[in-house]
Parts: C-alpha cells; structure tokens; sequence
C-alpha cells in the first residue's frame, strides 16, 4: 500500500562526514551516490572522472568501489540502500596527458564541459576518438590519433563491468546521469541496454 520512497542522491565520498548515518539508515528507502565527477574543468588533475577502481597513475586513487565502500562500511549504510551512480558522460582534457596537473594559466591546455556518449561515440565512428583500457581501473578512455586530447568515458563494456560488480556487491542496483546523454542518432541506447 505504499505511495512514496524517500531516497536521495549523494556524493561518493566527502557529503558522509555531515552526516548522521544512524537517522538515514532509519529513514532513507534508499541512496542514489553519485560515483562520477572525481575530477573536472574546476581544477585539480586531468583524468577519469568515473574509474571502478583506483588507476596506479591517480594521486588521489578516486574510484567508485572506494566511493561504494565507503557508504557500505564506513558509514554503515546497508548495501542494498546503496544505488551505484554512473555517467552516460566524460570531461574531454585538451594538451593534457592523463593524470597531468590542471594549470589554469595554461592558454594552450584545457579542460572542457561534459560531453555525452551520444556525441563521443560519434567522433568514434568517424575516427576522432580512439579507445585504450586500462586494466587495473577498468577504465575506458578515448584518445584524439594524435594524442592532443582524451575523453574518460564509459562505453557499453565497461557500463556492463560495472553493473556486474554492483550486483555482485549485494548493491540495489545503479543508475546513471542522464539517459538523453546515450540516446544515438538511430534512437539505439547502448549504454542502458549494457546495463540491461
């Protein structure tokens, strides 16, 4: 007989230490945590935004098993109240190599907005963007052929990678931002249906 779910969307690390995870246990059906955005244009390193695990290359070592794990077993939130959170999207780093310092002074480097998969899977398809995993994150990045820009993002394999360790976590399951992002020209929505 139940009409609402009070649930909420948090970040997969910091937003924690602000809260009581007693009451949010008692009262949250369940959490969405955003496990995207490690990095971006507002500074810090050019890199993925969105590994599974931490890449060796990573001073800070963000992933989302950490960001995960740290709802799970720091802050006692059981695991199936915990939703994975993945993005349909990547940040694309101009004359940065991966993991390079931002400089914000830098005219010749930069770092851009959010492009969707729709738009970099079309720059795959014509030859703009070549894929390298990377074993460890189980990451996949997308480099211009003459390595002068990368895009970290999840294509359909590594979005399937993904879901299969939720699941196999015990997590309630995963979400993404935002589904437009994977719509394709031919209305083909790849990265949801790897999810499927």
């Amino acid at each position: 007989d139940r009409r609402y779910w009070l649930t909420t969307a948090l970040p997969a690390g910091w937003g924690g230490a602000y809260l009581d995870s007693a009451a949010v246990r008692k009262v949250v059906d369940f959490i969405n945590v955003m496990c995207y955005d490690a990095f971006g244009p507002w500074g810090g390193h050019a890199g993925n935004h969105a590994p599974l695990f931490a890449d060796p290359a990573d001073p800070r070592g963000a992933s989302m098993a950490k960001g995960m794990r740290y709802w799970r077993d720091t802050k006692k939130i059981p695991a199936d109240k915990l939703v994975m959170g993945m993005p349909f999207y990547g940040y694309i780093c101009y004359g940065y190599k991966p993991y390079e310092k931002i400089d914000p002074k830098a005219s010749d480097k930069r770092v851009g907005g959010g492009s969707g998969w729709n738009g970099i899977s079309k720059k795959i398809k014509e030859g703009k963007w070549e894929r390298r995993f990377e074993k460890t994150s189980k990451a996949s990045w997308f480099f211009a052929p003459d390595d002068s820009a990368f895009v970290a993002a999840d294509d359909a394999a590594v979005i399937a990678l993904k879901t299969r360790w939720a699941a196999e976590q015990g997590f309630r399951g995963v979400f993404m931002w935002s589904m437009r992002l994977d719509v394709l020209a031919d209305g083909s929505r790849p990265l949801l249906d790897a999810m499927h």
